[in-house]
């Protein structure tokens, strides 16, 4: 919460007057907005991606038992559901991070691996775990994080991501390229949005205090280091690596693999074929 400050409505409002024809929403750890995101897409004709920047963790669970010493283990990673499946599987790894939760909610490789059908996954920023593995152990031990996702996700559904904002350690996005193209993974070019305008960073800094409970005097606070987290133009994005590897084109075939239908007046309390004497279907449910 507190981590951007860009309204859905302005969102999908932008969206329209940059002439785009899909918009994904992927909040951290959480699907709170999805409903009014939806609603406000379809208000305005933008094909609604429903997602969510989860928290990935390779802390182990075996038979509901916790680890002796948890650590803080979490990557962030992408996942959009590409139909009413997917959205349904995404639904359940979300919730069941808050299982796992250790100052992040976590959702396991198990889980992720359970309800992968219906997903696409993206590799996501500098927190995500391919970029991580770069700077830690270069593109080796990369190259096998991206296999267990393959494993998990499957080739066709796990796109290598890469972004541009400026900040330290980004420069991992030509190991990931390379690897992409050696793999036969395809690179996907996306752009964090946590403000509409440029300008709008000096309010989003504000926000990020009132998070972390700090003031802007205090050099330690945490910051984002960059003014290029805002809604970007299509023509800004092709300036950053062109369409290198196809990350450019490769966001409309994501949008075109997207197609989620929320339904909102039907009737989706169960029915019980056998109620016990004295029941009501209501008084049974609750």
């Amino acid at each position: 919460m507190l981590d951007g400050i860009a309204k859905v409505k302005d969102l999908v409002s932008k969206a329209k007057e940059e002439g785009m024809k899909a918009l994904a929403l992927t909040d951290h750890g959480n699907m709170y907005g999805v409903v009014k995101f939806y609603k406000e897409c379809k208000a305005q004709g933008i094909k609604p991606i429903i997602g969510c920047e989860v928290y990935a963790t390779n802390d182990v669970y075996k038979e509901g038992k916790e680890p002796k010493k948890k650590t803080r283990d979490n990557y962030h990673l992408i996942l959009l559901a590409k139909d009413n499946t997917g959205y349904h599987n995404l639904c359940r790894i979300v919730s069941s991070a808050t299982e796992h939760m250790y100052y992040k909610p976590r959702a396991t490789k198990e889980v992720l691996k359970k309800y992968h059908e219906g997903i696409i996954a993206l590799t996501a920023c500098i927190a995500g775990e391919a970029s991580r593995a770069v700077e830690s152990g270069g593109k080796e031990t990369a190259r096998k994080v991206l296999e267990e996702y393959v494993d998990i996700f499957g080739r066709d559904n796990l796109y290598v991501e890469v972004q541009k904002h400026g900040i330290r350690g980004e420069n991992t996005y030509e190991t990931l390229f390379e690897l992409a193209e050696e793999m036969g993974l395809k690179p996907v070019l996306t752009n964090d949005i946590h403000y509409i305008s440029r300008e709008d960073e000096k309010a989003q800094e504000v926000v990020l205090c009132i998070s972390s409970r700090t003031t802007i005097d205090d050099p330690k606070r945490f910051k984002m280091n960059t003014d290029q987290c805002y809604f970007k133009s299509a023509e800004e994005m092709y300036a950053l690596f062109g369409n290198r590897g196809g990350c450019f084109s490769n966001t409309i075939e994501i949008a075109e693999k997207c197609n989620v239908e929320i339904e909102f007046k039907r009737n989706l309390a169960p029915k019980f074929p056998a109620l016990p004497n004295g029941e009501t279907e209501t008084s049974y449910l609750r």
